[in-house]
């Protein structure tokens, strides 16, 4: 039986955005990148093939994948199709599979491009850490980030940017792989999409207004952050909240956790300044390692957008989407 193929202009994903979590790829997501005929491969049928390629020790045939997920996506003819994946890049705290799916990813996607998005470390961890609260945590962000603590310190070396981005550059070739600042799509929207459309061989001019003035799944404020925080801390790991005694403080939760507290007056959260200098300096040489592959462009830029980096070329600003 011949398998079903949806017929596009390339015929084929030759785009995969493969993260890294909070840095925009949600906002990237629902404008279709500025591109009025790119489709994503995303929905529930299609979340279900991309689980079981990451997460299944038997992920079935590789090289059939990529039909197999273009059947189930249904783009129709004169669509590009794009795959945009964060969880590609490892699980968001620990980077769990990120080895194991980089290779797979080569396998399933021998001829893609791989763009990868980045986040200057102590902002990601922010808002890492409100991602984390907003899905129930209760941790604080010294107990989130210890060593000791339930992950180990594992998201210091999840964000050496440095081993994914010369991972996928040994699988697929340096051209192949093209390494975006987050910081660079809040500074200038049009040139971001450009930039983007110029790897991906795109023709035309990107349309920035797509991306409109929403946010998508913005990080709590500090008051939303401390209280659901607190708020978590009543119910045990997988508690529905449905019983009679957690239901209505779980409305609570969830209402603060979308934001409730902030509508007023949002004041962002920031790492306590001692930790963020702390945290800072795990990542020195993983940034020299990266800008010493990315080249003296990219290196000038880290130090502009405040990225640590042994010597300081830069005035260090921080540029942040709050």
């Amino acid at each position: 039986m011949t398998t079903k193929r949806f017929e596009t202009k390339s015929g084929r994903i030759r785009l995969l955005h493969i993260g890294y979590q909070k840095t925009g790829t949600s906002s990237l997501q629902d404008c279709r990148y500025g591109h009025p005929r790119v489709r994503l491969t995303l929905g529930p049928a299609c979340g279900r093939l991309l689980w079981h390629f990451m997460e299944a020790e038997d992920a079935g045939n590789l090289e059939d994948f990529e039909n197999r997920l273009l059947d189930t996506a249904g783009i129709p003819s004169g669509y590009i199709p794009v795959l945009s994946w964060e969880r590609l890049s490892g699980e968001m705290v620990t980077g769990r599979f990120w080895r194991r799916t980089a290779e797979r990813v080569r396998r399933a996607f021998p001829a893609a491009k791989i763009l990868i998005t980045i986040r200057e470390q102590s902002t990601m961890v922010e808002s890492i850490y409100s991602q984390y609260v907003k899905m129930g945590g209760s941790l604080s962000v010294k107990e989130f980030l210890s060593a000791s603590g339930p992950f180990q310190g594992a998201l210091f070396r999840r964000l050496k940017y440095d081993r994914l981005v010369g991972l996928y550059r040994e699988l697929f070739g340096p051209s192949r792989v093209f390494v975006v600042l987050y910081e660079d799509l809040c500074h200038d929207v049009t040139a971001f999409l450009g930039s983007i459309w110029r790897f991906a061989g795109w023709d035309g001019v990107p349309e920035p207004a797509a991306m409109g003035s929403r946010r998508v799944n913005p990080r709590l404020g500090t008051f939303s952050l401390l209280a659901a925080r607190r708020l978590n801390s009543f119910f045990s790991p997988g508690d529905s909240g449905r019983s009679d005694k957690s239901g209505w403080l779980r409305v609570i939760r969830d209402e603060i956790a979308r934001g409730g507290l902030d509508r007023p007056l949002r004041i962002p959260w920031r790492l306590p300044a001692g930790l963020r200098k702390e945290l800072r300096k795990r990542f020195i040489s993983s940034n020299g390692r990266l800008a010493g592959i990315l080249g003296e462009e990219y290196a000038e830029k880290m130090a502009r957008y405040g990225y640590a980096l042994a010597e300081r070329r830069g005035d260090g600003k921080d540029v942040r989407c709050d």
